[in-house]
């Protein structure tokens, strides 16, 4: 049985480490996201998703090759003002608007559970990368809280978490409309202050019973089914933190994307 597992595990890795490259070389070879940020959710989604997250991708998150006449479009809705007038709005703010107790922040153009999980997969992002980068550095220098390993690392953890999560929604207010640095920054933590949280504690929770209830004995980091492991707590981090994005979208404190 472990040794079944060892193999499924190796399968999944290599997947999603071919899964970063075909998602890349796509966007690469012309579909490129309209959200630029995208392009870094994306081959993070197909890291840890495996063969599961290249199939969300092309199946929900492929842009089409853009022809000369969107470019031109393109090169109309870039942001001029921090708050444009309405003549002047871009194609696609409509559904963007943050109109609190409503789902008109929804992209009506799909169907709302597709824009819920891409507003998931790019909260989840930064978590994924904050939970790896921690996971290499504690290889080579632990950290320790009241003499726990994994408080350390759980903590900065979620600290990392964070930051990059708020980047990460930072960056796209910003593609969508131009805004002074300190309001925006404080409106990227409030909208995935919650749904980062909740992407975290559901990560947790499966590498608490990874840890402590099926592999009571130890994990070294250095196997193919710790980060089989990983993979899977990154699914539990989005199950969890999906209906704490819908309800966020709904209230108007985040934005389709």
């Amino acid at each position: 049985m472990k040794e079944l597992l060892t193999v499924i595990a190796a399968i999944s890795i290599i997947l999603g480490i071919l899964g970063v490259l075909i998602v890349l070389a796509d966007i690469r070879n012309g579909h490129r996201q309209r959200m630029p940020v995208m392009e870094t959710v994306w081959p993070l989604t197909a890291l840890w998703g495996s063969w599961a997250g290249v199939l969300i991708y092309f199946r929900f998150g492929r842009q089409h090759r853009p022809s000369p006449t969107d470019e031109l479009m393109n090169m109309d809705m870039r942001p001029q003002r921090a708050v444009p007038p309405p003549s002047e709005e871009m194609p696609g703010m409509s559904d963007m608007k943050r109109t609190p107790g409503s789902t008109d922040n929804i992209n009506t153009a799909r169907p709302e559970w597709i824009s819920v999980l891409h507003s998931t997969l790019h909260c989840g992002a930064g978590c994924v990368l904050a939970d790896l980068l921690c996971e290499l550095l504690f290889l080579f220098a632990p950290i320790t809280i009241a003499g726990s390993t994994i408080a350390g690392l759980w903590t900065l953890e979620y600290i990392l978490a964070l930051i990059l999560g708020i980047g990460f929604q930072y960056a796209a207010m910003q593609q969508m409309h131009r805004s002074p640095v300190g309001p925006t920054v404080k409106r990227a933590l409030k909208a995935d202050f919650l749904s980062l949280t909740a992407w975290q504690a559901g990560m947790y929770g499966w590498m608490a019973l990874t840890l402590f209830v099926f592999f009571p004995d130890g994990l070294g980091r250095d196997t193919w089914t710790f980060w089989f492991m990983m993979q899977l707590a990154m699914f539990t981090g989005l199950a969890v933190s999906y209906p704490v994005n819908r309800w966020l979208l709904r209230i108007g404190l985040k934005h389709a994307m």
